[in-house]
């Protein structure tokens, strides 16, 4: 009988039962019905950014030093354009007695940044477009490795992961270096040579827009990294997907491209060139080390934070000497944030596995790959990689025949140049893992993508494991935002006087202009900056000038009858009251600069209305 009654007593309802079954089976659909695809690339997004918001923000509100820099020089753009709209800013008042703005190459106007400061604070428009890059490079990363190689949608995801989650961008955005916020958009730019998808005209337009994009945010040195990583990326795909690779369709994009970004970047080149032409910055690196050790200390930057602070560790070694091993090594006198490229240790991992397989049976992966079409891919592809060594090292026949080229004669900091890797070893490790990805079934298939997923973003955890601040993060930016409030609240910035131990955030906010400011294009040490300006009112008078550099000598003086460091003449009167309020000044522009200007202007017209054209026939076509 309690046998019975047990029985009785715990039977459950039939209605509640077929309830149950009906919800658990209305479960299942909806997780079929589901994009994982989608939802796994959000959630990692959302974990990066945060990892990357999480360390600018670490010692909040102080934070990069080089962030002392551009700030300011954000302010004081918007400031010029709530006076004067979007016209060019060629001067600014407000730093070094009067210097150029648009002319310098460091200068940010028309970025994205200077777009988004209008609307928020400039540190909230770097860490919002700081996340727009990266979202935007891991989803073109993600079409890349699915639609070009072909890869299946886990390798692909843990290919965008491997490459938007390095070390390079985490420690240039967290000290300042806002010139190197476009990197992870090389994926857009790899992705417009090959997504067949893309009309190769279209492709080349936009091309051009993401080239002007990076040369308008002073990104000189990561477009000279972006062609040493397409010399590596592009042997890569002839090899693995022969059939994706198009002469033609490369030679369009290229040539529309550059000529699109030339144009559009006509004005900001030619001021650029105006000005470099009296300062050309030339700086050379010199590292007394031998190729083999230069080698060693190339592997080091690339295991980086992540794989070195948790060896360390292990070892019972203070990982915040990192430092000063990296200067032994590599003979490079330069700040920790300039020598980490360290992507997660998973991805060598999965390099060296693929290796490994390939030397114990080289005879089935050479009958799979090797043809008599892509065996000069490799060889290409080794020669550009020891060309990016020697460009890493600054040493090697090759680079010193190139280092004295326009452009690359202003550039150091060689060791950066070890980013080009960064892509190609994102591509590699996910050929290989996709490999492995397409002989297991469906289910370890999902259970090992969710187990690498962890694991490749775990590392990243180590960033937070350094007690020292490596980054020099000594700028309030807290100062700045009341500037900034300052601003939107209609204060007049006109500057009155000059001053000498002052920096550019306190110069703005005393209404002075600072001597002893900081401008890499004058040298490290302002051993080129020869002022001929003195502390006091801008309006003191001696030997017919007023106190205040005129600007117009650095970069346009055959126009305006005048010199670099010229002061500004007492019959100028009028200019000076008007550049001393952050007004236009009619200081004189050359023929051959308005004429770039115009050709700047009306591409970006032509180039606008082509692409809605472009958008609009599309949308009538039904294809979007």
């Amino acid at each position: 009988m309690k046998h019975a009654y047990s029985r009785r007593f715990y039977r459950i309802p039939k209605p509640f039962m077929l309830f149950v079954s009906q919800k658990l089976y209305s479960l299942r659909q909806t997780a079929r019905n589901i994009n994982w695809t989608i939802v796994f690339i959000a959630l990692n997004l959302i974990l990066i950014n945060w990892i990357l918001y999480s360390f600018m923000n670490l010692d909040y509100p102080m934070v990069g030093h080089d962030y002392h820099y551009f700030i300011p020089q954000i302010l004081d753009m918007i400031i010029y354009f709530l006076k004067n709209g979007a016209t060019i800013q060629w001067y600014t008042p407000s730093f070094g007695g009067g210097v150029p703005a648009f002319p310098n190459p460091q200068f940010l106007q028309y970025s994205i940044l200077e777009i988004l400061s209008l609307w928020i604070t400039p540190w909230h428009a770097i860490i919002v477009s700081s996340i727009l890059y990266i979202s935007v490079g891991f989803v073109a990363s993600f079409r890349f490795f699915q639609k070009v190689l072909k890869l299946s949608p886990y390798a692909s995801i843990l290919g965008a992961i491997f490459f938007s989650a390095n070390g390079f961008i985490l420690q240039h955005i967290a000290v300042g270096h806002l010139g190197f916020q476009p990197f992870p958009t090389l994926a857009i730019i790899l992705l417009l040579f090959f997504d067949p998808a893309i009309p190769s005209g279209v492709a080349g337009v936009l091309l051009g827009i993401m080239v002007a994009l990076i040369i308008y945010q002073a990104g000189f040195f990561i477009i000279v990294v972006f062609c040493l990583s397409s010399l590596l990326a592009f042997p890569l795909v002839y090899f693995f997907r022969f059939d994706m690779f198009s002469w033609k369709r490369i030679s369009i994009t290229f040539l529309a491209g550059a000529a699109i970004a030339l144009l559009l970047s006509a004005s900001k080149l030619s001021a650029v060139y105006s000005f470099m032409r009296f300062f050309p910055r030339l700086d050379t690196d010199v590292y007394l080390i031998t190729p083999a050790r230069g080698i060693v200390g190339m592997i080091l930057q690339f295991l980086g934070t992540m794989s070195l602070v948790p060896l360390f560790l292990i070892a019972r070694l203070d990982p915040n000497l990192l430092p000063n091993y990296f200067i032994n090594i590599t003979g490079a006198l330069y700040g920790y944030w300039e020598f980490d490229m360290s992507m997660s240790p998973v991805v060598y991992v999965i390099i060296l596995i693929g290796m490994n397989r390939f030397l114990h049976a080289p005879r089935n992966y050479l009958k799979k790959y090797i043809t008599r079409n892509n065996w000069g891919a490799i060889l290409l592809f080794f020669c550009f990689a020891w060309l990016v060594v020697q460009f890493t090292l600054a040493h090697g026949r090759v680079y010193e025949q190139l280092q004295h080229l326009p452009i690359l004669s202003s550039l150091h900091v060689n060791a950066r140049f070890a980013a080009a890797f960064l892509f190609p070893f994102a591509f590699l490790a996910a050929v290989i893992y996709d490999s492995w990805d397409g002989k297991w079934p469906e289910k370890k298939s999902v259970s090992m993508f969710l187990l690498i997923n962890l694991l490749t973003l775990i590392p990243l955890v180590t960033y937070f494991m350094l007690k020292e601040d490596l980054q020099l993060r000594l700028y309030d930016v807290s100062t700045s935002a009341k500037i900034y409030a300052d601003i939107r609240s209609g204060k007049d910035f006109e500057v009155t006087s000059i001053d000498y131990q002052i920096s550019n955030t306190q110069a703005l906010q005393a209404g002075v202009s600072n001597i002893n400011f900081y401008e890499g294009i004058f040298g490290y040490a302002k051993e080129n900056f020869h002022p001929e300006i003195k502390t006091g009112s801008i309006w003191d008078i001696s030997d017919g000038y007023f106190n205040m550099t005129n600007p117009s000598g650095y970069v346009f003086p055959e126009s305006n009858n005048t010199r670099p460091f010229e002061r500004i003449k007492i019959q100028d009167r009028e200019k000076l009251e008007a550049f001393a309020n952050n007004r236009i000044s009619e200081w004189k522009i050359p023929t051959y600069q308005k004429i770039c200007n115009y050709i700047s202007v009306v591409v970006l017209g032509l180039v606008v209305l082509f692409l809605c054209g472009y958008v609009t026939r599309v949308i009538l076509r039904g294809r979007l």
